[in-house]
């Protein structure tokens, strides 16, 4: 009975990372080819999501590290996550659009999705 009712909607994620092989590989000019998409999430599930054969296409998210992966990195490399102050290299990629709504501040939460879509 609650089929018809499902989003037909990607995961943040995965849209996201069609968004980035898309329009931001126009806006700077970039062959979405050589565009590789890693994304850092807290849910191991995201691995197996990137995986899946329904998402695998051009727009993919190529890779997924957990938060706890990437803290075991930054102690490995002995990067500290206070030093990354948005004025060094990582500032390049700190914007996709130049302008953010809020709303992906609510996906995490429940309802956050159909309150993103509504407010957005």
């Amino acid at each position: 009975d609650l089929i018809p009712h499902l989003s037909s909607c990607k995961s943040p994620m995965s849209m996201s990372s069609a968004i980035i092989k898309t329009y931001f590989a126009q806006r700077v000019g970039i062959d979405a080819s050589n565009i590789v998409v890693t994304s850092m999430m807290p849910c191991t599930l995201k691995k197996q999501e990137a995986k899946r054969p329904q998402l695998l296409d051009e727009f993919a998210t190529d890779h997924v590290l957990t938060t706890k992966e990437i803290g075991q990195l930054f102690r490995a490399k002995g990067i500290r996550w206070e030093d990354l102050d948005g004025t060094g290299p990582e500032a390049q990629f700190s914007s996709l659009s130049g302008a953010g709504s809020g709303a992906g501040a609510l996906f995490g939460v429940t309802g956050g999705v159909m309150e993103a879509a509504i407010r957005s």
